[in-house]
């Protein structure tokens, strides 16, 4: 019975870890450094460029640099959707 427990625990674990390995959707916080071509500072070792960084149409009108925004990641990290400012 024990091995039967601890087995399951290992399993739970092996799921647990392979879900965050594959980089779920996340909200990552930036600042706006540059509209044209948009820049996103996340971080001081991360600065995202355009072509990593999409907006909707309603946001592209109204971000201005020193901008805060909230972004949603995309599964693997590769892609970031600015879904709003941060007021």
């Amino acid at each position: 019975m024990i091995l039967i427990a601890n087995l399951t625990q290992l399993i739970k674990k092996a799921a647990i870890e392979a879900v965050q390995a594959s980089k779920p959707s996340d909200l990552i916080f930036g600042k706006i450094v540059s509209t044209n071509p948009l820049e996103v500072s996340v971080d001081q070792k991360l600065t995202l460029s355009d072509e990593f960084v999409f907006t909707t149409y309603a946001y592209s009108q109204i971000i201005q640099v020193n901008d805060n925004v909230v972004m949603l990641r995309a599964q693997g990290g590769q892609k970031y959707l600015i879904i709003d400012k941060v007021v």
